[in-house]
């Protein structure tokens, strides 16, 4: 499972003073298959900023969670297995149910987060905007460092 961002097509003249109008390729794989779609453009800062969130509330007690996108119907429903801990991942509108453990799951949302950190550094995107990524970070691998 991966959370795939692209990034390369970002060019400094096209960044503003907010980087949450910036919309870049996301989407989730899971063996091949991709949700939305495998080129899936979205407003991915503000996405990115929403699923960690999400993932906060499994961590800190809720079982069940959803991933959402702003651009189209789309979500993604997790169920949590605290015992076992398997998350079952189901894209709405497929029919297939996806299932990793949430460590996976946490690592694949904290290396997205990381690759869009390290595009905006590379820009030269706002501070404001790189720490809110930079904080994201943290609590993933905080969360990893639990497991």
């Amino acid at each position: 499972m991966q959370i795939k961002v692209r990034t390369d097509k970002l060019q400094p003249e096209v960044v503003n003073e907010d980087a949450s109008t910036l919309l870049f390729e996301i989407a989730w794989e899971f063996d091949g298959l991709y949700y939305p779609e495998e080129n899936w453009t979205d407003f991915a800062c503000v996405i990115i900023g929403w699923w960690v969130s999400t993932v906060v509330k499994i961590m800190e007690g809720e079982d069940k969670a959803s991933f959402v996108f702003m651009d189209g119907p789309y979500s993604i429903e997790v169920r949590y297995n605290r015992e076992a801990r398997e998350v079952e991942i189901m894209p709405k509108g497929i029919r297939n149910t996806w299932k990793t453990d949430i460590r996976e799951l946490i690592e694949a949302l904290a290396q997205a987060v990381n690759a869009v950190y390290q595009t905006f550094v590379e820009l030269g995107i706002q501070e404001k905007e790189r720490i809110f990524f930079k904080r994201y970070f943290e609590i993933l691998e905080s969360y990893l460092s639990s497991l």
